[in-house]
């Protein structure tokens, strides 16, 4: 295969940070081609350099054999290269087929007369059933789950019959069975002739879905494996330059202190009668499918949603969460899977990031200031910073979720609800959040993390509750259990346990 984009000596710099420094390499025309890196290591970069969004930086990049520098992303639209990033970039009031379509309508007449809604929502309805989606055409988009969003956002490009689909993190909102399908939908087009870029944080499906994989470290090319030979191991010490994975089970610990209880916890249409206690010092995860009502739980256990009935106790005693407020006040952090929408606070800097949450008293009874506040936790987290005084929409995701980690741990939160705390972060700073997570636990912080990640819930976690259609269909000690069992909970699909 000849290449058909070739990236030549490509750097960029911001003020005390060298993004890329003389990045090379080939993506050949007719495969898929993984980019893989920690977060920092300049993916991002490279593909708003490839989208047209940033235009000033040094080298040059081959397309189809011809010098082009994409001056914004309709350029590169235009071209037959389309973008999909990992930040949803619908409009929320406007229905699914106007998002398929928005700037690039059908028309009748060979494009002169009226626009062509009966085809547009046609072959919306080709791509809903290839994915096997039942989605309203005309419901707002605002209504859609967050993974049927990122799949209207793929379907959108994958529509516009390019050339090239270049996709960030396509996966991070799906489950198994969505990313299964999405897999089998990119096949597809691949097969017909179109190039894929496919840039992942999750190694067993950069492994599964590309041809070859080219690895960045710190702004630099180190570089690119075939697929088939190339292990995750192998992948992670070229992006490291040290093998972090590790796979060692929590193991099994005796917890004896209650300090939190829900029974019968109901929602109507949403949950039903769910019952499980968290021990000091205990990660509790809590698994299912898309719908299967685990973030509403989780939501509600913080107060952002209300509850019909049931009962929650806190040491002991009957307690009522009905607002965020109440929850904090009473020891509870919680961290939404939208770090960017949800958690940071984009135009702060990491003092107000982390203090946010704090009063003017908690400040004066622990006798420090904002700034020494941030300071001891940026330590504590090793969180990459130039100084607490950067603007935090200038880290890196994991750097980010590290600090909304120590917003909470700032408020002296002994309870945290996590959701799906290391989605789109590589897999270095994965095992550092896990590490971090660990070690508070061993100080009596206690977790309830909702994770689509099976390995994660096996490897990091003490007790999962699975959830189906909104009923607890199990829990189970990961000590004692395995993926197939905790998928077939999950589905309703019979396992038998070897």
């Amino acid at each position: 295969m000849n290449p058909l984009i070739k990236f030549k000596n490509i750097s960029k710099s911001y003020p005390g940070t060298q993004a890329l420094e003389d990045v090379s390499f080939e993506v050949k025309e007719g495969e898929i081609h993984g980019i893989v890196g920690e977060n920092g290591a300049g993916k991002s970069t490279l593909l708003k350099i490839v989208g047209g969004e940033i235009i000033n930086y040094e080298g040059e990049i081959f397309f189809n054999g011809k010098v082009r520098r994409f001056r914004n992303p309709n350029e590169t639209l235009r071209a037959g290269i389309n973008v999909v990033h990992q930040e949803l970039n619908l409009c929320p009031n406007l229905n699914l087929v106007q998002n398929i379509f928005l700037g690039r309508e059908l028309r009748i007449n060979n494009n002169i007369g009226r626009a062509d809604w009966t085809e547009m929502r046609k072959q919306s309805n080709k791509y809903l059933e290839i994915l096997s989606l039942k989605l309203s055409l005309d419901e707002p988009i605002k209504n859609f789950t967050i993974a049927e969003q990122q799949l209207v956002e793929i379907i959108k490009s994958i529509s516009a019959n390019g050339r090239v689909i270049v996709m960030d993190e396509p996966t991070s909102s799906l489950n198994s069975e969505e990313v299964e399908r999405l897999f089998n939908l990119l096949r597809k087009i691949n097969a017909a002739g179109v190039t894929i870029i496919f840039v992942s944080h999750r190694l067993e499906e950069v492994l599964k879905i590309t041809d070859r994989v080219s690895v960045l470290r710190n702004g630099k090319y180190i570089n690119t494996l075939d697929t088939k030979q190339a292990n995750e191991n192998t992948i992670v010490k070229l992006m490291t330059g040290n093998i972090v994975l590790h796979k060692n089970k929590r193991g099994k610990l005796i917890f004896k202190k209650e300090v939190f209880r829900v029974e019968g916890l109901t929602r109507k249409n949403t949950f039903f009668d769910i019952n499980f206690i968290l021990h000091e010092g205990e990660i509790l995860g809590i698994a299912g499918l898309e719908g299967s009502g685990r973030y509403a739980l989780v939501r509600a256990l913080f107060g952002i949603l209300p509850y019909d009935s049931g009962k929650v106790y806190l040491f002991g005693n009957e307690i009522e969460i009905n607002t965020p407020r109440k929850a904090i006040e009473r020891g509870i952090g919680f961290i939404s899977r939208d770090r960017k929408l949800e958690g940071i606070f984009h135009i702060m800097d990491l003092i107000q990031n982390i203090t946010i949450v704090m009063s003017l008293d908690d400040v004066i009874k622990k006798e420090n200031k904002y700034k020494d506040v941030s300071k001891l936790y940026v330590n504590e987290l090793k969180i990459k910073c130039r100084s607490v005084s950067q603007k935090i929409n200038s880290l890196s995701g994991g750097n980010q979720q590290k600090s909304i980690v120590a917003r909470w741990l700032a408020k002296s939160s002994k309870i945290m609800i996590m959701e799906e705390p290391t989605r789109g972060i590589d897999v270095a700073t994965k095992a550092e959040i896990f590490q971090i997570i660990r070690r508070l636990s061993e100080k009596g912080n206690s977790f309830i993390i909702v994770s689509s990640e099976l390995s994660e819930l096996i490897n990091e976690f003490d007790k999962i509750v699975i959830m189906r259609r909104g009923k607890m269909a199990g829990e189970v000690e990961t000590t004692n259990t395995t993926e197939e069992e905790i998928m077939s909970m999950a589905t309703g699909i019979s396992y038998t346990k070897s």
